[in-house]
């Protein structure tokens, strides 16, 4: 088989251009018509409608003069251009791989975001409001949603409702209390509390009167500075901490410590009083091995770390602490 280019002249088109072999011919006629023939012979071909140059560089297909036509791809189609709708409304018509760009775009978009759906909590505002109703095993909320602890209090966590703390017991010289708060999602830390039931006297001894704060897993954050006016006014008693603690993206449990030394008389609330006997449950729960307070004696500084399984006395008389 033989294939060959050469002009003809074409009755109805005048200078024509053949692709032409041995059983039939491709003839680009000058009026822009595409010329279907037999034997190479474009003069007795019969002009395509339907396919023709609209245009330098412009290939169009049609179904009439005033018609349109229709494209059939059966293999690959690579459009290097803008491919547009002719016709359509703007927007209409696009190639997969522009849909799959903005498919992309819009999911980057949506992962970015900090609130992607307003209508629905996020995570932060989630653990807020759970807190604000008195979740969280008591560390965010104060009697519930009718006196919610940072409207009432200036709280951001607090160890327990400070209703529940009517009760008092002597605040016990070189010796580290410490308190289970739990603190929500979104909550910087700043300040540590205590609540002192009744003032004391400072006489000066061999611990600081000093607060910190420790992880759940008794390691010390950070720390406030040594105040020995802390215990000598009754009410809440808060100290700056040395470093002010992020907040974290997810609610976690935290202890609050304080340290007495050279105090007398000065008492801390507490929810009961007396021999201490609802250590066992208060303490600790079903599967829960680290204690929600307890009491370490002969201490004269904060340590660094802290078994809160294992370290000082499991005790129920909670201290009152908070954080903000």
């Amino acid at each position: 088989m033989s294939r060959h280019l050469h002009p003809i002249d074409s009755p109805s088109a005048g200078r024509s251009v053949i692709l032409s072999g041995e059983e039939a011919a491709l003839a680009l006629a000058s009026d822009g018509h595409i010329v279907w023939a037999e034997d190479g012979d474009a003069a007795t071909g019969e002009a395509d409608t339907g396919l023709a140059r609209e245009s330098a560089g412009v290939l169009k297909t049609t179904d009439g003069a005033a018609g349109a036509g229709s494209l059939k791809v059966t293999g690959d189609l690579d459009v290097v251009g803008t491919l547009t709708g002719g016709g359509l409304p703007a927007g209409t018509l696009e190639t997969t791989t522009g849909a799959q760009a903005k498919a992309d775009a819009a999911v980057s978009a949506h992962t970015a975001a900090g609130d992607p759906h307003p209508q629905y909590l996020t995570q932060t505002e989630g653990d807020a409001r759970y807190a604000a109703i008195g979740g969280g095993g008591g560390g965010g909320a104060s009697s519930g949603p009718v006196f919610p602890l940072a409207e009432g209090y200036g709280f951001s966590a607090a160890s327990g409702d400070p209703l529940m703390f009517m009760m008092a017991i002597g605040i016990a010289n070189d010796t580290l209390y410490l308190a289970k708060v739990w603190v929500p999602a979104g909550v910087a830390i700043n300040k540590l509390w205590v609540a002192v039931r009744t003032a004391g006297t400072q006489l000066g001894g061999n611990a600081p009167n000093q607060m910190g704060l420790y992880s759940h897993a008794g390691v010390q954050i950070t720390t406030t500075a040594a105040d020995a006016t802390l215990y000598t006014v009754a009410g809440w008693r808060g100290l700056d901490v040395a470093a002010p603690v992020a907040a974290e993206s997810a609610g976690r449990f935290v202890y609050v410590g304080f340290l007495a030394g050279g105090m007398t008389n000065a008492q801390m609330a507490v929810p009961a009083s007396g021999t201490d006997a609802s250590a066992a449950y208060v303490g600790l729960g079903n599967g829960i091995t680290s204690r929600r307070a307890m009491r370490q004696p002969s201490t004269t500084s904060l340590p660094g770390s802290f078994n809160p399984a294992t370290f000082g006395t499991s005790t129920g008389n909670v201290p009152l602490v908070a954080i903000s």
